[in-house]
């Protein structure tokens, strides 16, 4: 499902550039709960529920790894 994909472009100077891009669990995350919330909103007759435990074959939505930490106030007065 991450799978990598090429971003093309053109600079000011009409140079080509190009970026590999991978979607990071955490962007995966975000927008697979809102799918989530919509489908759980709707509930769609005849489809079944696509989210749950990896245990019990369903699919698990992705947690981001990194937390968010604020630093100690002393740092941040300099």
């Amino acid at each position: 499902m991450l799978t990598p994909r090429v971003i093309k472009w053109k600079t000011k100077a009409d140079k080509d550039k190009e970026r590999t891009k991978t979607n990071i669990r955490t962007t995966v995350g975000i927008y697979l709960r809102n799918v989530r919330t919509i489908f759980n909103e709707v509930k769609p007759v005849g489809i079944p529920y696509p989210f749950g435990k990896t245990k019990q074959g369903l699919y698990q939505i992705p947690k981001g790894k990194n937390t968010k930490k604020h630093s100690p106030q002393p740092l941040l007065q300099k």
